[in-house]
């Protein structure tokens, strides 16, 4: 299986469902066996949480810590869902996971994956993490 990566620029403010639609066209005719959805507000993670996203031959979501939005998404590339980011989320998604692929997706839940930065409370959080990692490496 190849691995690697490729950043496709987004040309227009269009959102992030439409901005992962064109991506997938631009990747139709790469040699990708996998496409993992992973958004940039995940301070937490680390590679074995992206080994778990990738793992096996069912596709994967990971939901927020409330359970409701998406986190992460991981599919075979000839099996792309609908992309439905946004409030409640993650039912759409594991619904049209199904639908893509003919198999229920694994559900992957990891605190790497879980803690998303969307609120301030998030960003308290976060500040607290540190502070506190910080006073314990000194």
């Amino acid at each position: 299986m190849r691995q690697g990566c490729q950043v496709v620029d987004e040309l227009h403010e269009s959102g992030l469902n439409a901005a992962l639609t064109m991506a997938m066209t631009k990747l139709a005719s790469s040699d990708f066996e996998k496409v993992l959805v992973l958004p940039t507000d995940l301070p937490g993670l680390a590679r074995e949480d992206i080994v778990q996203m990738a793992k096996g031959s069912r596709p994967a979501i990971a939901p927020d810590k409330a359970g409701t939005g998406t986190n992460a998404l991981c599919f075979a590339m000839d099996q792309q869902p609908a992309f439905a980011f946004g409030e409640n989320s993650a039912v759409r998604h594991l619904h049209r996971l199904h639908l893509s692929s003919g198999k229920s997706a694994r559900v992957v839940r990891t605190s790497g994956l879980a803690f998303d930065l969307d609120t301030v409370g998030d960003f308290h959080h976060l500040s607290h993490v540190w502070r506190s990692r910080c006073e314990k490496a000194a």
